[in-house]
């Protein structure tokens, strides 16, 4: 770009060159850029996805060429009539000076070219012709100009700009050398395509050897992918019991004495989680944390998998008169184990009962490849009962996790809300996070609103603090049409947001979301499925009356 002589009918763009010195690179001006979008068959797209990217450039398939060729000649021909266009009425527009043309040209340089998938309709992207000035093409880079992404993976759609197939593997980005974690999150507005995304990441992923976990399913609607794919879906109540406490058989990847220390953590991690959750407005004290590491000791020393039922029992019991724990005693040690009793036995006794107070008559296949944690049959007015049962099953997935078994899992929280309301939960998510390249899970949160943050924690609350690093430990952003409340939140969470990617949110439409991967690369990303996956995901029949 040092020359003066540029083809303003690229299929790129155009540039207006306003330097003076010859044969210095620009550094001012004007580019204005145009989307190529050639219509690729399904075969085409099956073809691309067997090959690698260096065989494909070798060999592509065949009418490829053909279809890039008149792509390009459309493009070509709109920006021309386009030009034409805004030039007739730039003249009509009153000029006080020879530059207030090119001004309204810039204003108004604003085209859209429409591409047809043959999956799911025609799609017509809301992404205007882009204009930006030399010093700031930067850009232009991520979002536009790319061309095939050079990640390794399963194809989960096509660009929505150029129209060029899109891999992705969770692990791709950290093997490509562009993230340092393999933890992602997704966020949109209700009906903006965030759940349509993530069912064709995992059925793909699945695809790919990857196996997928779903922290909650309140809707059932996971539960038809899973009965799809030959996966499992775990239920509660109504004579099925999922123990909290279970731990399972110990793998072959710990020593006894390891898997003892693991056993105890996790048990304490469940019951801290099932506290906070059934009474979320009094935090855990110093005191009944301690009491709960000399339950959890004591109790797997007197059972192999223990329950809710042998702890309330315990407490019930004379064992706190006769258990020491070192700054716990008297009226302080009496308040602790009282209030802990009050809790746990609405497990057992209350209305929080048939669930999770007895030994597992649920078994969990770890081996299956979807397994999908329904929530289902809880009350959504029941918050108190919700939250337990989230609390409940993010033990039980740690306890998957944990096991190291050499299986790599996607852990997906449908609803990231509502494990994001329990500090307990947060605390775990964000362990499983750190670890999640010894345990080999990549962990996603599913979040509407942005703005929503506000009602699980105060801004520089501590809590909010944690919250936010679990979301900027996730390195794959995939943004899906956020509102305009939510524009503020999204520039403090990630400082390095451009106006253009913030313009392009507010723009997207339904099914199309910007992918954020790593510090460097931007794409706008339409996922691509077959009529019977559509069939199987789609839970939108209803909205249009």
């Amino acid at each position: 770009m040092d020359g003066k002589d540029i083809d303003t009918r690229t299929c790129y763009g155009s540039i207006t060159d306003n330097s003076t010195d010859e044969g210095k690179p620009l550094s001012e001006g004007v580019i204005q850029a145009a989307a190529v979008l050639p219509k690729f068959t399904a075969r085409q797209i099956a073809s691309m996805d067997a090959l690698s990217v260096d065989e494909f450039l070798a060999h592509p398939p065949r009418g490829y060429k053909r279809r890039l060729d008149q792509a390009y000649k459309a493009t070509v021909t709109a920006m021309d009539k386009t030009h034409a266009r805004l030039m007739k009425v730039a003249r009509v527009k009153p000029e006080k000076n020879p530059e207030d043309k090119n001004l309204f040209l810039e204003k108004n340089m604003k085209t859209r070219f429409g591409m047809g998938t043959g999956f799911m309709g025609l799609y017509k992207p809301q992404i205007p012709w882009h204009s930006t000035s030399v010093t700031s093409s930067g850009i232009l880079n991520p979002i536009l100009t790319h061309g095939m992404s050079h990640l390794d993976g399963p194809i989960i759609g096509v660009d929505a700009i150029n129209g060029v197939p899109f891999r992705y593997d969770a692990w791709a980005p950290y093997r490509a050398g562009l993230t340092t974690s393999v933890n992602g999150m997704i966020a949109g507005l209700m009906g903006s395509g965030k759940s349509m995304c993530m069912k064709t990441l995992a059925v793909r992923e699945i695809s790919y050897g990857r196996n997928v976990i779903i922290e909650g399913d309140p809707k059932g609607e996971w539960a038809r992918v899973a009965k799809a794919v030959g996966g499992q879906i775990i239920s509660v109540g109504d004579g099925n019991y999922l123990n909290p406490l279970d731990t399972g058989v110990k793998p072959d990847s710990y020593t006894t004495e390891q898997w003892m220390t693991e056993e105890i953590s996790l048990r304490v991690t469940a019951l801290r989680g099932l506290v906070t959750a059934i009474r979320p407005s009094v935090p855990l004290s110093m005191g009944e944390e301690a009491l709960i590491d000399t339950l959890v000791r004591d109790l797997s020393n007197r059972f192999d998998q223990p329950t809710i039922t042998n702890l309330v029992e315990l407490l019930d019991s004379t064992w706190p008169n006769t258990t020491q724990i070192k700054g716990l005693e008297g009226d302080d040690l009496k308040a602790a184990y009282q209030s802990l009793l009050l809790v746990f036995n609405r497990l057992v006794d209350g209305a929080l009962k048939g669930s999770f107070e007895k030994p597992s008559t649920v078994t969990i296949d770890p081996a299956k490849p979807l397994i999908v944690f329904n929530t289902g049959s809880v009350d959504d007015n029941d918050e108190i009962k919700r939250a337990t049962y989230t609390a409940a099953m993010s033990a039980a997935i740690d306890r998957i996790c944990y096991t190291k078994d050499g299986i790599f899992r996607l852990v997906i929280a449908e609803e990231g809300w509502w494990l994001l309301s329990n500090p307990e939960l947060v605390a775990g998510w964000d362990k499983r996070m750190r670890l999640s390249g010894e345990l080999g899970v990549s962990n996603w949160l599913l979040v509407h609103e942005l703005a929503d943050l506000d009602a699980f924690a105060n801004k520089g609350s501590g809590m909010r603090q944690m919250i936010n690093g679990i979301l900027t430990k996730s390195e794959t952003m995939i943004l899906y049409r956020q509102s305009s409340n939510s524009i503020e939140t999204l520039k403090s969470l990630i400082p390095d947001i451009t106006e253009e990617e913030l313009d392009m949110i507010d723009q997207l439409r339904q099914g199309v979301g910007l992918w954020r991967i790593g510090s460097s690369l931007r794409q706008a990303v339409h996922p691509l499925m077959s009529q019977t996956a559509w069939d199987i995901f789609n839970t939108s029949a209803g909205r249009a009356g």
